[in-house]
């Protein structure tokens, strides 16, 4: 069953997550989707949706766009019985 799950990053260095963000879309493994990003003005934090069944998968990949450090990130399992919207 796939499962929706929102991802707040909060920044504390913009400028290094930035400069390594991009490049983690590439690794991004194969049973898990992201289907929006957005960062607010500063680049100090970004909300995301992602897709994927096994939430261990999606969990450690996460914790490799941290871009050693730079971002602190939770993970909010979405309730797609009370949301509007998902590209389901």
């Amino acid at each position: 069953m796939t499962h929706y799950y929102m991802v707040h990053y909060r920044i504390s260095d913009p400028a290094k997550f930035w400069a390594g963000a991009n490049g983690q879309l590439a690794t991004v493994p194969k049973d898990v989707k992201i289907h929006f990003s957005a960062p607010n003005q500063s680049g100090s934090e970004l909300t995301s949706l992602w897709e994927g069944a096994d939430p261990d998968v999606l969990q450690q990949f996460l914790k490799t766009t941290t871009m050693g450090g730079a971002a602190n990130f939770e993970v909010m399992k979405v309730d797609i019985g009370k949301a509007f919207g998902l590209p389901i």
